[in-house]
């Protein structure tokens, strides 16, 4: 099976910047066979912090990947789970956003998150959700 990587918005910020070592980075994911995702919760993160002059490209930048299905009646309560849970092991999860990204991943398969984001980390500590940390270049 084809491993997915879902992008999180701390990794498409770099490379909507113009992060080159990100962007290559990306190139040889898809060069050697897997694919890039987008969600919606990633896609509504882009949009909040978009410039009005920004909207519209990055409408289209979002439309150019496939999107992984989110359940509004079992994801969110999964991500509320998911935040609850390590809530209660003296972990906190800045961004409930990040909880629902994290669901995706593991309700999907062959999914990897790409993030520079230490929620990501924590959850993984966990949660099975299989990620990678990509840092920004410069």
């Amino acid at each position: 099976m084809v491993t997915r990587y879902l992008v999180d918005t701390s990794v498409w910020v770099n490379v909507l910047k113009g992060d080159s070592v990100t962007r290559e980075r990306m190139s040889a994911l898809t060069k050697k066979g897997s694919s890039i995702v987008m969600c919606e919760p990633v896609a509504m993160e882009l949009l909040a912090g978009a410039r009005k002059h920004e909207v519209l490209a990055i409408n289209e930048f979002i439309d150019r990947f496939a999107s992984l299905e989110f359940d509004t009646l079992h994801n969110f309560r999964s991500a509320g789970e998911i935040r609850r849970q390590l809530y209660w092991q003296g972990k906190t999860v800045k961004s409930v956003v990040d909880c629902m990204i994290a669901v995706l991943a593991l309700t999907n398969e062959e999914i990897v998150i790409v993030h520079n984001d230490s929620d990501f980390e924590l959850m993984a500590s966990t949660f099975n959700i299989r990620h990678e940390r990509w840092e920004q270049a410069a």
